[in-house]
């Protein structure tokens, strides 16, 4: 069985192969700040886009992964990146999630 490490870091890949199959820019995988990380960094048109990506048995499980604590950390990262030279044209910003539950795949636009 995989660690939990490497699931995650396939779920992310999973995840990056979907957004770009639906037409988003893939910015920065494991976007680190010093604030907290943002496993992927997107774009589409000119929204700015943190997506959380969690794997799990079940769906709620894995959304309940995403916690309030985790969603401090992933928006005090975005508003961070924000402040960066590369990314001050984006016009919005928003919080995406990402689960990979039951063979199954969820992209939760606006999550929180």
């Amino acid at each position: 069985m995989p660690s939990n490490h490497k699931r995650g870091v396939w779920a992310e890949y999973i995840a990056v192969f979907i957004l770009l199959c639906k037409g988003y820019r893939i910015l920065k995988l494991r976007a680190k700040t010093p604030v907290g990380e943002i496993d992927i960094l997107v774009s589409k048109h000119n929204t700015l886009i943190a997506v959380e990506v969690k794997t799990s048995h079940s769906y709620d499980h894995a959304s309940h992964k995403i916690d309030t604590r985790k969603k401090k950390r992933v928006t005090d990262a975005l508003n961070w990146i924000r402040t960066q030279n590369n990314y001050t044209h984006y016009n919005s910003f928003r919080f995406d999630g990402f689960i990979i539950a039951q063979r199954r795949f969820y992209h939760i636009m606006d999550a929180w």
